[in-house]
């Protein structure tokens, strides 16, 4: 006796395949039905040899791993941690087709059920295989004030919409460079100083003393935002300063709880060449650092990202501060050839500058990073056949290189945001980083222009 599951992905799943998934007792069949429904025609119909069962296995084989009532990344994340394993040790629920190890075959049974809605399992089991815990809620820690850097302007590309570590700008351009609150601090502020430090590319003063560069709404005239200049200004100085208040009365104060742009300057791209922008804090060693006021006249410094040598002072002398941003501006013409492929991993250049709205089609990628598409055969899909189950077979969680591991079917770790933000190989293909990652970017329609 025969047991039919379908897999929705590639019509000719075939030769290619079959050796692995005869030993993982999966057998290709034609499409004659079975009970009372029948295949849906774009589908191949996988078979699982009844005889291969535990006579402890229920034929009813349950997706919902840990009996949420859906079939989702959890239930994934379950059945990987038992990936090669028989049963027992494995539990019986992560065997799905019932043969006595979890292999490709319970993987794809899995991945046909993902993000549907059942009611099918009885006794579910967590990750450790063990009867699902009820977590106790956390409580949820204030964010600490937090501040980021960005480009705005028309042409310009950048890695992430909102939090931007690179941005890829027009040769011969004017931009915007922006000072972003992603998190105000607790209970607001009234005030803030910014301390943008440009380097050598070239700034375009405002001839206001700065009040259009302040773009913050809550400011209160005169003192609602201008730059603190001395002496005049010729746009080479490295670094530029604004302040901004609305304390101009006896407290209380207003407070803001404002998140989004606070000041806006406008700086040229030269010909060609990389640039570091930064947005130092204030400390002891930088004094006129980027800080916010609170209402009780105490400063709330942004969180950092760490240290850079940076030239707080305009002196061209780089000193080692804490910063809460740094951006990379990078001058160099976007006009790429419609179906080029700088990087080389699949995806089109015209695709992977598409905003992170259209990821589905590639976009939000960087056409120059050649690990953040994970098309291990350069097909321009990221499917099941191909690259999930290739990455699958070559499972080899031990470093040294030893078959089955290649090198094309590994990802090093994600450096976040996306899924899809993932590092040169690592010399390891594991569960929840290389077999994780390439599901988690699953696109069957490929890396294709949207209609």
């Amino acid at each position: 006796m025969f047991y039919r599951v379908f897999s929705s992905t590639a019509k000719a799943f075939g030769l290619l395949v079959l050796p692995a998934l005869i030993a993982a007792g999966v057998f290709l069949s034609s499409p004659d039905g079975f009970g009372s429904g029948e295949p849906q025609s774009a589908e191949a119909a996988i078979e699982v040899d009844a005889n291969a069962l535990s006579p402890l296995h229920s034929i009813a084989a349950c997706a919902d791993l840990n009996g949420d009532g859906m079939v989702t990344l959890v239930d994934l994340l379950i059945q990987l941690t038992y990936y090669l394993q028989t049963v027992p040790p494995a539990p019986l629920q992560a065997d799905l087709d019932g043969n006595g190890t979890v292999l490709i075959s319970d993987i794809i049974i899995l991945i046909k059920h993902y993000n549907t809605a059942t009611a099918c399992q009885s006794n579910p089991i967590g990750p450790g295989g063990t009867p699902k815990a009820t977590p106790t809620p956390a409580a949820t820690p204030a964010p600490e004030p937090e501040m980021s850097l960005n480009v705005t302007s028309a042409g310009a590309v950048c890695d992430h919409p909102q939090k931007p570590t690179k941005c890829t700008v027009p040769p011969d351009s004017q931009f915007t460079l922006v000072a972003d609150v992603n998190h105000a601090p607790v209970k607001g502020y009234i005030g803030f100083q910014t301390q943008v430090v440009y380097g050598s590319l070239k700034y375009k003063p405002t001839g206001d003393n700065g009040a259009a560069e302040v773009v913050w709404p809550d400011g209160v005239a005169p003192f609602g935002g201008f730059e603190v200049r001395i002496g005049p200004v010729t746009g080479q100085e490295r670094v530029v300063h604004h302040l901004a208040t609305n304390a101009l009365a006896l407290p209380p104060y207003p407070v803001s709880n404002y998140e989004d742009s606070i000041v806006e300057i406008a700086l040229n791209c030269p010909p060609s060449g990389s640039f570091e922008v930064a947005l130092p804090v204030l400390s002891v060693a930088n004094p006129s650092g980027t800080h916010f006021v609170k209402s009780g006249m105490f400063n709330a410094l942004p969180r950092t990202v760490g240290q850079e040598l940076v030239d707080v002072d305009g002196d061209t002398t780089p000193e080692l501060v804490d910063v809460a941003a740094t951006l990379s501006i990078n001058c160099a013409p976007l006009k790429l050839p419609f179906k080029g492929d700088t990087d080389g991993d699949g995806c089109a250049d015209v695709n992977e500058n598409l905003p992170k709205a259209q990821h589905n089609n590639g976009g939000g990628r960087d056409w120059e990073d050649p690990y953040d598409y994970y098309d291990v055969n350069g097909d321009g899909v990221i499917d099941l056949l191909y690259d999930i189950l290739g990455v699958i077979q070559h499972y080899q969680p031990t470093p040294g290189g030893a078959p089955p591991y290649a090198v094309a079917y590994d990802r090093g770790p994600t450096t976040g945001p996306n899924a899809w933000n993932m590092t040169a190989p690592d010399g390891v293909i594991d569960l929840l980083n290389d077999i994780l990652g390439v599901i988690l970017q699953y696109q069957p329609t490929g890396c294709t222009l949207p209609a």
